[in-house]
């Protein structure tokens, strides 16, 4: 008897995971998750610290190509 409510479990979940629905959402509801916990791992640096005079300034040594983003900028130091 315990043999037959293992294989019941396995096939009310194999039954489950063939909705594509229900496979889909749990992918979106995982990414969304994911971003939530790691984040700031992901984006470590701030959006609303960008400096906009900074992105018209001519290029110098240490931009050769002029800072055009919040990361060039932040890596000055």
């Amino acid at each position: 008897m315990s043999e037959r409510s293992g294989s019941g479990v396995g096939d009310r979940l194999r039954i489950v995971l063939r909705s594509r629905g229900l496979v889909v959402g749990l992918a979106i509801i995982a990414f969304w998750t994911a971003c939530a916990l790691f984040g700031e791992r992901i984006a470590p640096f701030d959006p609303y610290a960008d400096n906009l005079l900074a992105t018209l300034a001519a290029p110098s040594l240490a931009h050769p190509f002029a800072p055009t983003s919040s990361v060039a900028i932040s890596c000055r130091g």
